[in-house]
């Protein structure tokens, strides 16, 4: 498993400077998600969009408790 765990290390490692030293041909806006599939082989990005409708409330809400509201996860 070291394969995937050193894939996923690099990957970041190159997001990281591709932001910070501004090295792509596209803008950082159009990289917000990248999903890797092993498997197959293939890398998929994708651009920012509208928040998660799902989420969107607690969208910036940081660390509450209950965590995320529901009373169940808490310890």
């Amino acid at each position: 498993m070291i394969s995937v765990n050193m894939t996923g290390a690099s990957m970041a490692a190159n997001e990281f400077l591709a932001r910070l030293y501004r090295t792509r041909n596209q803008q950082n806006h159009c990289y917000a998600t990248t999903r890797i599939n092993l498997s197959e082989n293939e890398i998929e990005v994708s651009a920012e969009g509208a928040p998660c409708p799902v989420m969107a409330r607690l969208l910036g809400s940081g660390d509450i408790a209950p965590l995320l509201g529901l009373p169940e996860l808490s310890a």
